[in-house]
């Protein structure tokens, strides 16, 4: 009796879907008790944690091939595409550095599937993980 490759996709699917299901719960778990959340590197007004994904393990890689941009864990426990604009504007006042002015934007992955959800927040979770017993 051959296996049925539909059947067989089907339960991984849902397999996939509740993994994801709990690790979403405990990333906003996670993220209330990493207050205050740290800052992100080098964007002081920005409160994210960089996902960062090993190139062997997919990281980088969108669906369809392109290339995904710096993803983060916010303070919503949620996975985000963050993008940064920094402009130097004249100095400030007494100032000996350029006051920088920071545009933000964070895109929700809506397209990610839920294989690439749980890498992500496997990853997510092991460095909010980190930085609650570095805190203790």
């Amino acid at each position: 009796m051959a296996t049925d490759p539909d059947l067989l996709e089907a339960q991984a699917n849902a397999v996939y879907e509740r993994v994801r299901a709990q690790l979403r719960d405990l990333l906003h778990e996670g993220a209330r008790g990493l207050q205050p959340f740290p800052v992100f590197p080098g964007a002081p007004q920005t409160r994210a944690i960089e996902v960062d994904i090993p190139v062997d393990l997919g990281g980088g890689a969108a669906p369809g091939g392109g290339a995904r941009g710096c993803v983060v864990l916010a303070e919503d426990g949620e996975l985000y595409e963050l993008q940064l604009e920094v402009e130097a504007n004249t100095l400030a006042a007494g100032a000996n550095e350029p006051v920088l002015a920071q545009h933000e934007q964070r895109i929700p992955l809506a397209d990610i599937g839920a294989g690439e959800y749980v890498v992500l927040a496997q990853r997510a979770l092991q460095l909010v993980i980190a930085e609650l017993r570095r805190r203790a």
